[in-house]
């Protein structure tokens, strides 16, 4: 995983896949061929405010060919992505680059479509560029 294209570190994640071949992770999303953005359900693990509001993001795009979906995520369906990313409160939205199993892997375009856009309009609304039309802003 790398953060934004801009900056030169480079990060190492480990993802924890249960014997059922699930993601588990909430902080987790890939977008499939198909234009679905797929993201574990909550579980075990505190819900992200940054998870939720890309969430939210989705789910208003109503207009475009992009649909949500919640729920298991197999390693099947994470290696066949188009792209995939993370969302943490301190990171913000960060694109992945390569998922590996030891035996599989992928390779993403990083940042991708879907990604970049994403990370640009949650930008745009904490930085009062667009519209706060969900009233995530306080003062």
């Amino acid at each position: 995983m790398r953060r934004p294209m801009d900056t030169a570190t480079s990060y190492t994640l480990t993802l924890v896949v249960s014997t059922s071949t699930r993601l588990r992770r909430a902080i987790f999303f890939c977008v499939t061929p198909d234009n679905v953005i797929h993201t574990p359900q909550l579980g075990t693990i505190l819900p992200g405010v940054t998870r939720d509001s890309i969430v939210q993001l989705v789910r208003r795009l109503s207009d475009s060919d992009l649909k949500l979906k919640v729920g298991p995520v197999s390693y099947a369906t994470a290696l066949s992505a188009t792209e995939a990313f993370l969302t943490g409160t301190g990171a913000g939205i960060t694109p992945i680059e390569h998922i590996s199993s030891g035996e599989e892997s992928a390779d993403f375009a990083c940042p991708g479509p879907v990604t970049q856009m994403l990370s640009d309009m949650l930008t745009d609304i904490q930085s009062e560029r667009a519209p706060d039309t969900m009233r995530w802003l306080h003062d």
